[in-house]
């Protein structure tokens, strides 16, 4: 069999990327597995990796992503993106809305 063609990288044994990669999943599940649907998503997954030495540091545009400026010119809005400048927490957002109905009963 043919390598990949970045080469092999180590699996998040310690799981140091879990919440981003699950967001990925579940962005690519409910969009129907389009995966150019779901790239601000896989940004911040592919950039955690980079971050704790699981891949080599790349060029987002080298694997296949747009910038930034690209994706405003296909009319992604900023508040799309928030997450992947901020971070996040997979289901934080629902959490966060059943405490502010709990404190509105």
């Amino acid at each position: 069999p043919k390598p990949p063609e970045k080469g092999s990288f180590p699996l998040d044994h310690d799981n140091e990327c879990g919440t981003a990669m699950e967001e990925y999943m579940n962005c690519l599940k409910s969009n129907g597995y389009v995966s150019a649907n779901c790239e601000a998503v896989k940004k911040v997954y592919l950039d955690c990796r980079m971050q704790r030495g699981l891949m080599d540091e790349e060029d987002m545009r080298n694997l296949g992503l747009r910038d930034d400026e690209e994706m405003k010119q296909l009319g992604v809005k900023k508040s799309e993106r928030r997450r992947e400048k901020q971070g996040f927490v997979a289901g934080m957002s629902r959490v966060e809305g059943k405490e502010i109905q709990k404190n509105k009963s």
